[in-house]
């Protein structure tokens, strides 16, 4: 089950996970981008692309550049994407290490 979470060759599907643990990473998305309201959040829903869309255009900057911001705090998560991908289905998704 855990290998739903990772593309053909073996990378994980960072989008995917946004998705499912959307609900953990709200708070860790609020404090990045601080302007985004909390009905900008529940309208992102744990989508990467709305996540995108909502950066560029509450702080007025190219996609390219909220692209980037984006994939750069996905970064920062990897080793969380990681732990919860390969995490037994019964494990309880802790928040973040270090938080």
């Amino acid at each position: 089950m855990a290998q739903r979470f990772h593309a053909s060759d073996g990378s994980i599907n960072r989008d995917q996970l946004m998705y499912d643990n959307w609900v953990y990473l709200k708070d860790p998305v609020k404090e990045r981008w601080d302007r985004l309201t909390d009905m900008r959040l529940e309208d992102i829903d744990g989508h990467r692309d709305r996540l995108v869309d909502q950066v560029q255009v509450v702080y007025g900057i190219h996609r390219e550049q909220a692209e980037a911001e984006v994939d750069d705090f996905m970064d920062d998560y990897h080793d969380y994407f990681r732990m919860v991908s390969d995490r037994p289905p019964s494990t309880p998704l802790a928040p973040h290490p270090g938080h």
